[in-house]
């Protein structure tokens, strides 16, 4: 079933109206994207928010995301957030006008509440679109979901299931200043007192800072354009 073909249960959009079946919502303008003409999407510049009631019928949410065809390239940019009964399950951030659709897909098995989010720091000609958002009763095939930093220069993957703490210390490390952040950690593991935070280190692809942090713990990588590593 396509989702813009129901009525959400709420809806808020930041501009015009909420686009269904193709339409924009403002302006007699339709969903246009690559060149495609989607006859199934919704619109939803933001700051916009919609909710939709699932009543545990449905398995798997599935869209692609983007910025529609008539905004100039590069002109704004928006984040797509889907949340199921209130949790943050997907992420497309900074997803570009110019940019190639990004395919989100979400389980929602048992689930009683779908909202779609979009944010915005760039609000002129933030023409966000949802495409071909469709509920099934198939399983969710697992994707990797990543986020991009505000910048636009950094992409992680995140994990399935987000690492939680009471306490988080973050640092990023650069080619180079690897012999820094071994200082870091040994002064940190010998004096913070703080051996229940949880630990990240930003390292890019560099293989030195790697090993460093193999010196104090376990180092789960992830991939992308700079690889987020976590000691636990």
């Amino acid at each position: 079933m396509y989702l813009d073909t129901c009525d959400p249960h709420s809806a808020r959009v930041g501009y015009g109206t909420l686009g269904r079946r193709g339409s924009l919502g403002y302006e007699n303008k339709q969903v246009v994207v690559q060149g495609r003409t989607y006859q199934h999407a919704l619109s939803t510049h933001p700051p916009a928010r919609l909710r939709y009631h699932l009543h545990d019928r449905y398995a798997t949410f599935r869209c692609q995301v983007a910025i529609n065809d008539d905004v100039e390239a590069a002109a704004s940019h928006a984040d797509f957030v889907v949340w199921v009964d209130g949790q943050r399950k997907a992420v497309a951030a900074h997803v570009a006008a110019g940019d190639p659709p990004r395919l989100l897909t979400v389980d929602v098995v048992g689930a009683t509440a779908l909202e779609l989010e979009v944010q915005t720091t760039r609000w002129p000609y933030c023409h966000a679109v949802w495409l071909e958002p469709e509920l099934n009763d198939q399983p969710a095939t697992t994707t990797a979901q990543t986020l991009v930093d505000c910048l636009g220069r950094t992409e992680i993957t995140l994990p399935p299931a987000p690492p939680r703490s009471e306490l988080c210390i973050a640092t990023v490390v650069s080619p180079g200043f690897e012999t820094l952040l071994d200082d870091m950690l040994g002064s940190l593991y010998a004096n913070g007192n703080c051996q229940n935070a949880l630990l990240v280190v930003f390292v890019g692809k560099s293989t030195a800072a790697q090993k460093v942090i193999a010196k104090y713990g376990p180092c789960p990588c992830s991939a992308g354009r700079t690889p987020a590593s976590t000691l636990p």
